[in-house]
C-alpha cells in the first residue's frame, strides 16, 4: 500500500464515513500533530478537535488534488467542502505533510485555509486579513 493509498483511506474513513476509530488505527500514540490549535499529541490530542469540526459540519468531503512521497513521507494539498448545519456548502483549500511509520501517523503537519472557510460562512468579513493586514503596516 503507498503513502497515497493510505492517506486517502484516512480522509474517506475519518471524514466522509466518520469513522472516528480509525483515528486509534492510524495515530500511533506518541504521533506529533502541528497546525491544529494548540500542538496536538497522539489519538488523544487529535480527538476533540475532529469532535468538535463533526458537529460544525454535518458532512466533509476532501479531494486530494496532488501529492509528492519521498521515503515514509507524503506531502499534499487538498480540497475540502464541508456542508454546515444551515444547509451551505463551503469550499476552502489546504494541505501538509505527513510521516509514516506502518500504517500509523507519527507525525503530521496541517495547513488549511480556516479563514477562507470562515469568510466563506459569513463568520468574518472578507476584508478582515487585508484590514489586519494595513493595521500592522502602520505600527
Amino acid at each position: 500500500m503507498t503513502l497515497r493509498d493510505r492517506l486517502d483511506r484516512w480522509f474517506l474513513e475519518l471524514w466522509v464515513h466518520r469513522n472516528g476509530a480509525i483515528i486509534d488505527e492510524m495515530v500511533h500514540s506518541e504521533c506529533t500533530i502541528h497546525g491544529l490549535p494548540g500542538e496536538k499529541q497522539g489519538p488523544a490530542g487529535l480527538r476533540p478537535f475532529y469532535e468538535l469540526f463533526c458537529r460544525a459540519f454535518s458532512r466533509v468531503e476532501v479531494k486530494i488534488d496532488d501529492s509528492v512521497e519521498s521515503g515514509d513521507t507524503i506531502g499534499f494539498r487538498c480540497t475540502m467542502t464541508v456542508l454546515a448545519r444551515d444547509g451551505s456548502a463551503h469550499e476552502f483549500t489546504g494541505g501538509g505533510m505527513a510521516r509514516f511509520r506502518g500504517d500509523q501517523f507519527v507525525e503530521a503537519w496541517n495547513c488549511f485555509d480556516h479563514l477562507a472557510l470562515m469568510t466563506s460562512m459569513g463568520k468574518v468579513p472578507d476584508t478582515t486579513f487585508v484590514d489586519a493586514l494595513m493595521a500592522q503596516a502602520r505600527i
